[in-house]
């Protein structure tokens, strides 16, 4: 073994020193030189020596290997000892010595996971979980935690050690299994958050060695949800950022496959240290925390009270709504949305408004500036540069919009106090805003019509409880809803479908006399708007447009005229 490198040919020294200037892969000339030793005679003497290898002279010999595993020098050398003890491991005349001697043979090719080779990494990683196979139960563990020490130590701002480490564990998860299943309480935690590295290759390691050891991930969750949960606790609290961002987005990924129907006792002891997260500086990838402690505070009984009760949790995210910074922002709104969506009796929406308020207050329209032009290049670059902050800030607002709609007031009182608020948000975006931005405001049409039918559902609501918000919304609404009705060009053509629908459902709201607030609303159908909507809704039924559209169409002229039919039946004249 000692002595294949040391009858290696100099020109594939030189070679390798020289592979740059070559163009040649420096890994793939690796793995030539290796495959050049095995077909030497010098390997095929440590071929025969392996075959008549017994009890006696394995006892012999493993002693000498770890020697070479840890001073022998050269590529053939290294690649060739590690292939010699997988293939010694795999004897079963020599298991029990292997066995016996299985902790120093880990140890130093631990050890030897370090080497700048690319293959003698992947020779000594495949050579450790062979030996794994076979080995005591302290030599593994020992192994496992050498790892996760690996890990935790190099890994926070190396992604080579934590792609090395998922490079290991894999090889052990797929040659031995079985030895290493008791194990999975230690290494499914580190391969559950190194599947969130921003490294390609450790994010695909440590994804395979996810699934050859847990399978799915709901089921993975549901068998180690206690150990995840505590690992991403840790690593929240963790000085390398790169990790609390992985903790982050895995702690996302735990409540989604937990599901908030059976999130278990893990629970709560994740969402206080998700909490303690969302102070202070903001960090790439920290949204992550506010849609995990989001789907968490979804889950949590309304009626509890303290620090870590619904509303509480819901008001630190509605708070991280009001930062600036775009993408944090974002996922902010995102992950409050989750709130508001599963539990629609909760009112935040006055603090929800004044964390979004500052998108809609108009800013004064710069000019352009005087002067010469710096260039047909520089002014093409300034007006692209110009154009895209214009459309993040329009996809800012579209998801305000839709995010207030989600935290509608299911109450009276809530919506009066709200209204002209929300209007002053709308009004812009509804009226004169781009495609985009009438498509939320009409997103908004449609869930004030759900909500006001869902509170009208409830035998609580008296219909002489105070509904001026209501009033002053609704007729403003559906003159919205009619303009977007009445837009022409391709462009808009999705918004007009959108808009006839959500039109329909504020007609309804105000013509169904089975529902208590229908007396209060009847009123903001006026003559007038009646005649608007029928005008538009008849050319909308003649003209040969998309069938789409024209269905949608047929059903709110229906609806206007008191029949209940068929959207695919004739207009009425």
């Amino acid at each position: 073994l000692e002595s294949l490198s040391s009858l290696e040919p100099q020109m594939n020294t030189y070679l390798q020193l020289n592979a740059d200037k070559y163009e040649i892969s420096g890994e793939t000339l690796e793995r030539a030189r290796v495959s050049a030793s095995r077909n030497s005679p010098l390997a095929d003497t440590v071929d025969l020596c392996l075959r008549l290898m017994n009890e006696e002279a394995a006892e012999a010999t493993v002693p000498r290997l770890v020697s070479v595993v840890r001073q022998g020098v050269g590529l053939p050398t290294r690649a060739g000892v590690a292939k010699f003890i997988s293939q010694l491991a795999a004897m079963p005349a020599a298991a029990s010595v292997v066995k016996k001697h299985s902790g120093k043979l880990l140890k130093v090719l631990a050890q030897a996971l370090n080497d700048r080779s690319a293959v003698i990494r992947q020779a000594m990683a495949g050579a450790a979980a062979r030996v794994v196979g076979v080995a005591r139960e302290t030599a593994i563990e020992e192994y496992v935690d050498s790892l996760r020490t690996l890990y935790k130590n190099e890994g926070m701002e190396d992604a080579g050690a934590r792609g090395i480490v998922g490079m290991a564990l894999k090889e052990v998860v797929t040659s031995a299994a079985d030895a290493a299943r008791d194990f999975y309480p230690q290494i499914l935690p580190l391969a559950f958050i190194g599947r969130e590295d921003a490294d390609d290759k450790a994010k695909e390691l440590f994804g395979q060695v996810w699934d050859e050891a847990a399978g799915s991930t709901s089921a993975g969750v549901r068998v180690y949800g206690k150990e995840l949960a505590a690992a991403i606790t840790e690593n929240l609290k963790a000085d390398s950022w790169h990790f609390r961002r992985m903790a982050a987005r895995a702690s996302s990924a735990w409540v989604k496959a937990a599901g908030t129907s059976s999130l278990g006792s893990e629970a709560p002891v994740l969402i206080e240290p998700l909490r303690s997260c969302v102070p202070g500086r903001i960090w790439e990838g920290k949204e992550a925390v506010l849609e995990a402690l989001a789907s968490l505070a979804a889950a949590r009984d309304e009626d509890q009270d303290g620090e870590l009760s619904l509303r509480s949790l819901s008001l630190i995210i509605v708070a991280e709504a009001s930062k600036k910074r775009k993408e944090y922002r974002s996922g902010a709104l995102k992950a409050i949305s989750i709130v508001l969506e599963k539990v629609k009796e909760l009112d935040i929406f006055d603090a929800l408004a004044s964390a979004v308020e500052d998108v809609f207050v108009d800013e004064m329209e710069t000019s352009a500036p005087s002067g010469p032009s710096a260039g047909r290049d520089a002014d093409e670059e300034a007006h692209y540069e110009t154009k895209m902050e214009q459309r993040s800030k329009e996809e800012l607002k579209q998801l305000c919009i839709r995010t207030l709609a989600a935290g509608w007031p299911s109450t009276s009182k809530s919506r009066s106090q709200q209204s002209e608020r929300v209007w002053r948000f709308l009004e812009p975006m509804i009226m004169h805003g781009s495609p985009a931005e009438r498509m939320a405001g009409i997103d908004f049409c449609e869930a004030f019509a759900a909500r006001l039918k869902d509170a009208g559902s409830t035998d609580t609501m008296d219909v002489d409880e105070e509904m001026s918000g209501d009033l002053f919304l609704t007729p403003r609404l559906i003159d919205g809803a009619v303009q977007c009705m009445s837009l022409g060009g391709q462009q808009y053509k999705q918004q007009r479908v959108a808009a006839v629908k959500a039109c329909e459902a504020m007609v309804r709201m105000c013509t169904d006399t089975t529902k208590k607030f229908q007396i209060h609303l009847a009123p903001c159908l006026t003559d007038e708007r009646r005649g608007r909507i029928m005008e538009i809704v008849s050319e909308l039924c003649k003209e040969d447009i998309d069938v789409n559209l024209k269905n949608t169409a047929i059903s709110l002229q229906n609806v206007m005229l008191g029949r209940e039919s068929s959207p695919a039946m004739s207009p009425a004249p």
